[in-house]
């Protein structure tokens, strides 16, 4: 499942996980630490806290039909840095509340696992 990204510079990474364990690419290549501390850094280092923002919607296609197999709803938290430098993680849920509490259980999940030291930038 689709479950962010991060962008910097002139680089762009989607993420993807079953699991939140194990972070691949669209293609099913592992995703190196580096980079998911980069996710991680990223998302904890908003410019400001008007450069922080969730959004909840229907978690849809891009025909606008609900996608099969998936929850209903999905929770985007994106974090914009220094530079434009952005990180994007996502929840699920089968209710908008249930979506943003999943996206918050991941973003804490990604901050423990690649980021305990709390770094920002």
């Amino acid at each position: 499942m689709y479950i962010g990204s991060v962008e910097m510079y002139d680089s762009f990474t989607e993420i993807y996980t079953s699991d939140m364990e194990t972070f691949t690419d669209k293609e099913g290549r592992a995703i190196l630490k580096e980079c998911l501390f980069e996710w991680a850094l990223w998302l904890n280092s908003p410019w400001s806290d008007s450069c922080v923002q969730y959004v909840v919607e229907m978690n849809t296609n891009n025909t606008g039909m609900l996608i099969d197999g998936e929850p209903a709803w999905r929770c985007k938290y994106s974090s914009v840095g220094y530079d434009a430098c952005t990180g994007i993680i996502y929840g699920y849920g089968r209710t908008a509340d249930e979506a943003k509490e999943n996206c918050n259980k991941n973003l804490a999940v990604v901050q423990a696992k690649f980021n305990p030291e709390d770094e920002s930038v």
